[in-house]
């Protein structure tokens, strides 16, 4: 029978095992083979003297148990082995996890683990001849089973015949239906058909059961890495509810699979945090339904579980509930609590799992928080904390003092004399509710505006602001509407590209009120995310976005671009932070435009979903992401010297040094300014970085950017698909723009990566105003 290969390496130590991606075919079995090298810190790791087992997790959606089987190639002292997929691991179509255990065999023979690889993911794919199988499939040796069983003879059946013999006549004489035996035995399962192997251990497991507690911070701010960095001092863990579409803003969707890979949950957030706690007829349910529904679908896409879902501003209207339900397996569905910190504190026999109540961190003093905590711990019940953005100065948060103090009086008090837990949404529901959440991650939610319009509101592109639709038009002029539809299934702005007039440079466009930030010196910017894909039949599409800012008269005094990647037919959700000008000037309004360019040969669709525009406060640290790096390659603090119109950024001077991770996926070749890429995959290029006009000249288009060249060497302008852009028009003196972007490139095995820095100060001289902090970042396989 011909053989399959998939080589896989496997790491004992590092977070990411390194692995492409495997597909495999339903009833393929005995014909797909993993060849696995095991790695410890980079090295090969013998396991002379183990047995290598391949463990499959269990999976929740088909009701199948684990399934574990015994490797039976293996070279120890190489660090190899080949294992044959057997039909068990074809069970689940879909995603499964898996990982394999080593173990030392005992002379009773049972097998001990000594260690195990991290987790590795595999795909089955559909078959028309197979279906999954219904039972738990858990493999044991022979030898393990010949020891239970020689174990159940000499512990169980000799002692109980022994005992009904000695007493049949009292048994029968006191309990002649046996009723008094059956309750007996059924008095040793609990209210959750949990078994124990007596009544006393049972009444025992009761008294030992804990109070849970979990916190919540949602709205995929900047500040989760904050509130993660405290959580991590205290080795606790919490949940994060990012909503969907912004979950790329600040910290990049592996900040959130990392967190969720050392034990905080993640939870499902609606797509756009769009208000539902009112039924509003007049809105199509459809819209409801995939906000609700397609959080979790896309979150799964991304590689994050979630098995429950947190209502935007708490709550959500009667008519919705529906969706939450027959999609996830909980709700933090009641009310905030800011007023009665007792209601925060919960009973699975009161509280059903779908209403639950979560309680401010901010709005509730500490002495209310401290009374709550003792009324769960004193009743053995759960309180859910929820907050937003740690430490930030706005209205609403609370403060790192504040969170600290909690924690202390937790830690000191409870944790550390086993009276509480500090758990995980998902934790506390499986303890208190006896659900089985195969997903495992949880969190809450509420706050911070979209101050786009609905994505459904559509209208013609103007010359005055208008902020309650999105225009459609050609990029800076006004035009019909006969290119652009609105999909209700899709919940998406429809773009036709039937030729290259009409495709190129469309755009649909907003206007964003920003009067209230004129003359304030302090640091703003706005935030930007845009789901989007297109039809298979369109080719080499690109979308930008541009943000012109006006001011009082309808004059423009600045313009910032970010370019993206080239749309695939793949969805991807594309974030950038543009700074809002700091200078003196009167501006009063933004214009953004989200424009289809290089489109010249297309047909078919591109779509474009709810995008999420917010303006804050810039909450950039000044240091490099170093909390996620994880396979990541950072050029943190190099200064871009202005003073000729091109240069290339040189590696040899400009970068920290790679890790174990780095190594993996670029070979630095110094002296140069090339990475070059050893693993295939899709990368997120995340910058920061800010410029000043310096001198009493005043001058027309001063600008720079940053371009990621692939494979090209020309010192010119022509490439300009991978291009980080700030642009400002009219600087005037000490004027300052910049931000900081992310953008997703997909690259492959030898391909070459430089960048090049471009800039134009006619008439001023333009400087970089601090240092600058790249992040390279491999984010999935491609």
């Amino acid at each position: 029978m011909a053989e399959i290969t998939h080589k896989v390496t496997l790491s004992t130590t590092e977070q990411n095992n390194y692995t492409n991606m495997i597909r495999v075919r339903q009833a393929d079995d005995q014909t797909q083979v993993f060849d696995v090298k095991i790695i410890e810190n980079g090295q090969v790791k013998a396991f002379t003297g183990l047995r290598p087992f391949f463990c499959l997790m269990a999976q929740k959606i088909t009701g199948q148990g684990v399934s574990e089987e015994p490797v039976k190639e293996f070279d120890g002292s190489k660090g190899t082995l080949k294992h044959t997929l057997s039909a068990n691991a074809f069970q689940m179509v879909g995603r499964n996890e898996a990982y394999f255990s080593f173990r030392k065999e005992l002379s009773t023979g049972e097998w001990v683990e000594q260690y195990s690889t991290r987790s590795f993911y595999y795909t089955v794919e559909k078959s028309i001849y197979t279906e999954p199988f219904k039972d738990s499939n858990y493999w044991f040796t022979f030898k393990e089973l010949y020891r239970l069983f020689n174990q159940y003879i000499e512990d169980g059946k000799a002692s109980w015949e022994d005992f009904v013999d000695q007493n049949r006549d009292i048994i029968e004489a006191i309990d002649p239906g046996g009723d008094i035996l059956t309750e007996l035995i059924d008095s040793r399962k609990n209210s959750f058909d949990n078994k124990f192997s007596s009544l006393s251990e049972r009444l025992e497991t009761m008294d030992k059961t804990l109070g849970m507690i979990s916190f919540t911070f949602d709205g995929a701010f900047a500040e989760d890495k904050v509130s993660k960095s405290i959580f991590d001092e205290y080795g606790f863990v919490c949940n994060f509810a990012p909503p969907t579409d912004w979950i790329n803003i600040f910290n990049g969707v592996e900040f959130y699979k990392q967190a969720q890979r050392e034990g905080y949950g993640i939870e499902a957030f609606t797509r756009t945090h769009k208000d539902m706690t009112s039924y509003d007829p007049n809105v199509d349910e459809r819209i409801i339904e995939r906000e609700i529904i397609s959080s979790a679908e896309i979150y799964e896409q991304m590689g994050i579980a979630t098995t429950g879902f947190v209502s935007p501003n708490s709550q959500i209207a009667t008519q919705y509930e529906k969706y939450v339900i027959n999609n996830y397996d909980y709700a933090i569905n009641g009310v905030g609590v800011q007023d009665n910190s007792m209601r925060a504190v919960q009973d699975p026999l009161i509280n059903d799992r779908y209403h639950l109540v979560r309680m401010s961190l901010t709005y509730n003093t500490i002495e209310s928080i401290k009374a709550a905590i003792d009324k769960t711990v004193r009743e053995k019940k759960f309180l859910l904390f929820y907050d937003h953005k740690t430490g930030s100065s706005e209205t609403g948060n609370v403060t790192e003092d504040k969170l600290r103090v909690i924690l202390d009086y937790i830690k000191v008090n409870y944790t550390d004399k086993k009276k509480v837990q500090v758990s995980r949404v998902s934790d506390i529901i499986q303890a208190k509710y006896g659900i089985f959440l195969d997903g495992n991650y949880k969190s809450i939610s509420k706050q911070s505006l979209n101050l786009a319009p609905p994505i459904g509101k559509i209208g013609e592109a103007g010359l005055i602001p208008y902020y309650d639709y999105w225009g459609y038009g050609t990029h800076g002029s006004t035009t019909t509407q006969d290119t652009c539809l609105y999909d209700y299934m899709k919940q998406a702005i429809v773009l036709n590209l039937k030729n290259s007039k009409q495709a190129e440079n469309r755009s649909i466009q907003m206007c964003l009120d920003l009067s209230k930030y004129k003359g304030d010196q302090r640091p703003h910017s706005i935030y930007f995310s845009l789901p989007i894909w297109m039809s298979s039949l369109s080719l080499n599409a690109e979308i930008t976005m541009d943000c012109r800012f006006y001011d009082t008269d309808g004059k423009m005094i600045g313009v910032t671009k970010v370019n993206q990647l080239p749309v695939t037919d793949e969805r991807l959700i594309l974030g950038a932070e543009v700074g809002i000008p700091r200078d003196n000037r009167n501006f009063c309004w933004a214009h953004i435009y989200i424009r289809v360019k290089n489109s010249k040969y297309n047909t078919g669709q591109i779509f474009l979903q709810q995008p999420s525009v917010k303006v804050d406060d810039s909450s950039y640290t000044g240091e490099p992401a170093t909390d996620y790096s994880v396979n990541s390659l950072e050029f943190s603090e190099f200064n871009i010297t202005m003073d000729r119109r091109f240069q290339w950024l040189n590696v040899e001077t400009q970068y920290d040094g790679l890790d174990l991770n780095g190594r993996q996926h670029f070979d630095v070749k110094l002296g140069s300014s090339e990475i070059i890429t050893k693993i295939a995959g899709l990368y997120e290029f995340r910058l920061e970085s800010w410029a000043s006009l310096l001198n009493e000249v005043t001058t027309l288009n001063a600008s720079y950017y940053i371009e990621v060249r692939i494979n090209e060497n020309n010192i010119d302008e022509a490439n300009k698909n991978h291009r980080f852009s700030f642009l400002k028009q009219n600087f005037s003196t000490n004027g300052q723009v910049g931000g900081q972007t992310s953008m997703l490139v997909p690259l492959k095995s030898g391909d070459k990566v430089r960048l090049a820095v471009f800039k134009n100060a006619t008439g001023g001289t333009l400087k970089s105003s601090k240092k600058t902090y790249l992040t390279i970042q491999k984010i999935a396989n491609y």
